[in-house]
């Protein structure tokens, strides 16, 4: 995590220099979803849960640039199996590390990557049960965004993401548990 930050310290700093650097704040809702492969009558449930933070522009071409930023976000996950229900309750610090390309006169972009997330905190609803719930976790994140409103340094968008999860949460031998979600943004971006 420490590398992922000096990382993101450095870039800020070059891009100072630059412009066009933009900065930004985000709200939005997501929607997990999960696979689940094991033939012992369990299921996973998802419920929704929601992102907000900070981001950061560093723009390399007129139509390219470099997004990162620091975001919180929460979800609650249900477990039914024979031992009982459970919910989990976790809240994570991602870290994007996504490339955006504004497609020229459509107020679209296009936008893939990473997103780091690390474990913040989790819990249980119900003592005495056990799950495996990665300190860090890796996705795939592919998405449209769209320009709704634009002024001189103010911009407003909304965004759609997609999220695909690369770690196993499952402590069962055999068993894979991996989650996607879709999520629905709004983000006012301040350009300099």
């Amino acid at each position: 995590m420490k590398k992922i930050l000096l990382f993101v310290m450095t870039f800020g700093f070059i891009a100072q220099a630059q412009a066009d650097l933009a900065v930004g704040v985000l709200g939005g809702v997501r929607r997990d979803g999960y696979q689940y492969s094991a033939n012992d009558g369990s299921s996973v449930d998802a419920k929704s849960g929601s992102t907000y933070g900070a981001l950061l522009w560093l723009p390399f071409l007129p139509t390219l640039s470099f997004r990162t930023g620091i975001l919180y976000e929460s979800r609650t996950l249900g477990f039914s199996s024979t031992a009982g229900d459970v919910d989990l309750k976790e809240t994570r610090v991602v870290y994007p590390v996504l490339l955006e390309l504004a497609l020229p006169l459509t107020g679209l972009s296009a936008i893939g990557g990473l997103h780091y997330a690390t474990l913040n905190k989790a819990e249980l609803s119900k003592p005495g049960f056990t799950i495996k719930d990665p300190k860090t976790d890796q996705r795939l994140v592919l998405g449209l965004g769209y320009e709704m409103a634009s002024f001189t340094l103010l911009s407003l968008r909304v965004e759609g993401l997609y999220e695909r999860s690369m770690d196993n949460f499952s402590n069962t031998d055999g068993v894979d548990l991996k989650s996607n979600s879709i999520a629905a943004n709004v983000i006012l971006k301040f350009g300099f």
